[in-house]
């Protein structure tokens, strides 16, 4: 499991377990750990080690307590299994619900699971979402195809792409619909020039294939940023 031979673990001759576990996990475990023991029950935990190698593995660790009479812990015992596998398959489905196939950018379900939970918590900065339509494409898709529609696309996402950053996320929403998610500008104005700076970035890819677009802008406030329609 961790490429280390078990005597260079046992009593901690080379090395202790706990080095193998990955930083963020450490204190995690430790808190749940002391948890467990004080209600006395079964202690299971998934997290990540790093192997001798320095290959990255998940792990399930099922183990409990042993007490002495008097009530005190006397060791820690159980088993510890390789869970990589199902984690990689977990990932690929969570990939698969988040993401857009043809783009790669999140969908619509999950920028309406961040819009909600961000409408959970008190507003501490401007918000706004900015919606990009290019309904028009599908003309070119009877035209030309839908390969040919979807290189274009993703040609687009591209150009789109280069405007994000951590108060800038970018999702497809529908087939021929973007949305830009913007948090913490700090005007109206700062607002409007940035879709301007989207619209003549764009204009010259979307005027090469006769593509007519649009784009509509809603900043959120009290009133309607529980009440969003995507």
């Amino acid at each position: 499991l961790t490429g280390h031979k078990a005597e260079s673990l046992i009593k901690n001759r080379d090395l202790s377990f706990n080095e193998l576990i990955s930083p963020p996990f450490r204190e995690q475990i430790w808190h749940a750990w002391q948890k467990t023991l004080l209600q006395r029950a079964p202690f299971r935990y998934e997290y990540e080690i790093t192997t001798a190698t320095g290959e990255k593995k998940w792990v399930l660790e099922l183990a409990e307590g042993v007490y002495q009479d008097h009530g005190k812990v006397e060791a820690l015992e159980g088993i510890i299994l390789d869970i990589s596998d199902r984690k990689d398959a977990e990932e690929k489905l969570r990939y698969t619900a988040e993401h857009d196939p043809g783009t790669g950018l999140y969908n619509r379900a999950y920028l309406e699971n961040l819009l909600r939970l961000e409408s959970e918590k008190p507003p501490t900065s401007k918000q706004a979402i900015i919606g990009i339509n290019l309904n028009s494409m599908y003309y070119l898709s009877l035209s030309y195809g839908f390969g040919y529609s979807h290189d274009i696309l993703r040609s687009i996402a591209n150009v789109l792409r280069t405007f994000c950053d951590e108060s800038k996320l970018l999702f497809r929403s529908y087939e021929y619909h973007f949305i830009f998610y913007l948090k913490d500008y700090e005007s109206h104005e700062a607002l409007q020039a940035f879709c301007e700076a989207v619209a003549e970035t764009l204009t010259p890819l979307l005027a090469a294939e006769r593509i007519g677009a649009g784009m509509g802008v809603l900043e959120l406030d009290e009133d309607n940023r529980r009440h969003v329609d995507l």
